[in-house]
């Protein structure tokens, strides 16, 4: 997948969590302390965001960073996957600490 495709897709997500959410664009700029053209833009794709960007704009709309970046399709098993992972670092913790 390109960098283009993940932008488009992040771009995408954005809007429809916002829309999700019940925010219009003004609101969720307010939230993000921005202006409403940056989240115009956002969901234009005229963007190249961080991943300190992408975690305030997932926590301005409650949701899993991974709902902005996977595709919708997949999220389900995305979330699950990192659950699997988050709890098999867990146990490899425990286990050092026993």
């Amino acid at each position: 997948m390109t960098a283009l495709a993940v932008r488009r897709r992040v771009a995408a997500n954005i809007k429809r969590c916002r829309q999700r959410a019940g925010l219009t664009q003004d609101a969720m700029a307010k939230q993000l302390d921005v202006s409403l053209r940056y989240v115009s833009m956002l969901e234009q794709n005229a963007r190249n965001l961080s991943i300190e960007s992408l975690a305030k704009i997932a926590a301005c709309l409650n949701i899993d960073i991974a709902e902005l970046v996977c595709d919708e399709k997949y999220l389900d098993d995305a979330k699950k996957s990192a659950a699997e992972l988050g709890i098999e670092l867990l146990r490899q913790f425990v286990k050092k600490e026993a």
